[in-house]
């Protein structure tokens, strides 16, 4: 493969704009292999997975061979944390457990009221916005600021209002969370040359600054949570991760340390936050190229709220139709880029032996838009498609963006309703326009997840009653 001595495959991403490449086309250019090898930055070799076999394998059936790298955790886990996602072997499996009854749906149908509010605060927002701007809205920023409102009352059971008015919380957020380019690079080659951060750079200086706002302000309410909690006698249940990991790490005997609750807090934070914003960004932006897919999810959500403007979690389960088009999404744009894995002991996938530590990239892309799996249509945006899964798109793990196994998304379902509830809103509510030609998209390049440069801009206008 053609790479830079130095910055690997660094420099053909930067060129192609686009963070999933080269690695999303080697997959079509060589349809045959079930590994392609590489070399990366710092002329490290690595090997990009390319068949959903392999995939099952690694993240499935021989999920206990395979670990997070200490690249992958020196990337990210200044910025998200060293909790849940990047805890490896029994330290992870604990934490796993721990964390699982918050997201079970008994504790998150508790929050379909909260994804109800914000709902309605969004559309308030896009109401204003389309006032002010002459129908012109950011969405990426409307959705981002929605979705990290519903996490944080989710995460720390508080409601910090940045849908309808930013806040210096919500701002240091965006500055750690949305880097500048240049800010990306910093990021990535920090996970191989970790100095890098330590430099005397305008960037490095933005970003410790907003990242200690956002653990302070993190730290204060930890804080002050375990005073309240150890002046209450009776502890009720409450629907918050923060009060739950306290309580329950209490009563297993093992006390988790501010540290371990910060870092957890900045998982999810980070996690359930980005990816939603990024699902339903792309899902506008779909929805204004195909206006036949956007009236028939209109109509569809707009008899629900009519009906019932307060719907519960089996009205969200029954809007098929849009979870066909946020399914979709997903499968085209999936939010995260890739994942990283690497044996921790000598193992073969799919016959072929892989050492201890041989780095592996599994991007979803290479799943989610594979031709052999999908079909010749593979590209093509077709909400209907998912009534109707053949061959191997039918295998529940074809469809990669929240993974799957042990190290699954643990908030999938979560992610789901709050998506349903969103869009439901805004779409019964507004109608969307493009402003931009596709051709004129342009991704933030690098990153680790999937986004359009400066936000995704719509000319939005309230609906008529249908």
């Amino acid at each position: 493969m053609d790479h830079h001595f130095l910055l690997g495959q660094l420099v053909n991403q930067f060129r192609s704009g686009d963070p999933r490449e080269p690695y999303a086309s080697w997959m079509r250019e060589q349809p045959n292999e079930r590994f392609i090898r590489y070399l990366d930055i710092g002329n490290k070799e690595g090997i990009v997975v390319t068949k959903l076999d392999a995939f099952k394998e690694i993240f499935q059936t021989k999920a206990d061979s395979f670990q997070k790298p200490e690249f992958n955790i020196r990337l990210i886990a200044p910025i998200a944390g060293a909790g849940v996602a990047f805890s490896n072997g029994d330290e992870h499996k604990s934490q796993r457990r721990l964390l699982s009854a918050p997201f079970a749906l008994t504790n998150v149908k508790k929050m379909i009221p909260v994804f109800q509010q914000k709902a309605n605060q969004l559309c308030r927002l896009l109401d204003r916005s389309s006032e002010t701007n002459s129908e012109m809205v950011n969405m990426t920023q409307a959705y981002s600021r929605a979705t990290l409102d519903v996490v944080l009352y989710f995460t720390l059971g508080m409601d910090f209002g940045s849908t309808l008015k930013p806040t210096l919380f919500d701002e240091s957020f965006a500055e750690v969370f949305d880097p500048s380019p240049f800010g990306l690079l910093l990021i990535a080659i920090n996970g191989v040359f970790p100095l890098v951060r330590s430099l005397p750079l305008e960037e490095n200086r933005r970003f410790k600054a907003a990242s200690e706002r956002i653990r302070s302000t993190i730290r204060d309410i930890i804080r002050k949570r375990k005073v309240e909690l150890s002046q209450t006698e009776q502890k009720e249940a409450r629907p918050d991760l923060l009060t739950h990991m306290i309580l329950e790490s209490e009563a297993v005997g093992d006390p988790w340390s501010e540290d371990k609750l910060l870092h957890n807090v900045l998982n999810f934070l980070a996690a359930g936050h980005e990816t939603s914003a990024g699902c339903l960004t792309w899902a506008t932006h779909l929805l204004t190229r195909h206006p036949d897919v956007q009236h028939k999810a209109r109509e569809e959500v707009s008899e629900l709220l009519a009906r019932k403007p307060g719907p519960d979690y089996v009205d969200l389960e029954n809007l098929s139709y849009l979870d066909n088009v946020i399914k979709e999404t997903l499968r085209l744009y999936t939010p995260g880029i890739l994942a990283a894995r690497e044996p921790a002991h000598d193992v073969q996938v799919c016959g072929q032996m892989l050492p201890r530590g041989t780095p592996l990239i599994l991007i979803p892309a290479i799943v989610n838009t594979n031709p052999t799996i999908w079909g010749d249509d593979v590209d093509e945006f077709r909400p209907d498609r998912w009534d109707r899964l053949q061959g191997l798109a039918a295998d529940p793990h074809a469809m990669s963006a929240f993974l799957y196994g042990p190290r699954g998304c643990i908030g999938r379902v979560f992610a789901m309703l709050e998506m349903k509830m969103l869009m439901a809103h805004v779409l019964s509510s507004f109608e969307f326009e493009p402003v931009v030609e596709e051709k004129d998209i342009k991704l933030v390049n690098p990153s680790p997840t999937l986004r359009i440069q400066g936000g995704l801009q719509v000319r939005v206008r309230r609906v008529e009653a249908l």
